[in-house]
């Protein structure tokens, strides 16, 4: 495998100063968050979470499939109050109406849901009502 050597020296680093092998499964901000796979997607970094605040569940395209309902309601039972789907421009998947894709998949989740795009080209969330 390719960059694996770097990958675990990067882990290396990491590890030497973990001191957070206390967190609990809940997640802190009562938070899931759906959203694709893409590489251009720092979900942490945009929504400005730590670790241990929210579940995140991710797959291509953000589909909501079998497997992220199951994750969805799974994180729920964990505590999670709320969901936040985020679809994103230039998407490799979706190539249709984004705002008709999140009013969608907010339906199919269900519940406390609220739905975002995220611009790949700005960095910037908005909400779709």
């Amino acid at each position: 495998m390719s960059g694996l050597g770097d990958l675990l020296r990067n882990n290396e680093r990491y590890a030497a100063d973990f001191d957070m092998g206390g967190l609990q499964r809940p997640p802190r901000r009562k938070l899931a968050v759906v959203t694709c796979m893409d590489a251009r997607l720092d979900v942490h970094a945009m929504l400005g979470l730590r670790e241990g605040e929210a579940h995140v569940i991710r797959n291509a395209g953000a589909l909501i499939t079998e497997d992220v309902t199951r994750s969805v309601e799974l994180s729920r039972s964990l505590g999670a109050e709320e969901v936040v789907l985020i679809l994103h421009t230039d998407c490799a998947v979706r190539d249709g109406d984004l705002e008709e894709d999140v009013r969608a998949g907010v339906a199919e989740i269900g519940g406390r849901v609220r739905g975002l795009i995220y611009d790949v080209a700005t960095g910037r969330l908005r909400e779709v009502t």
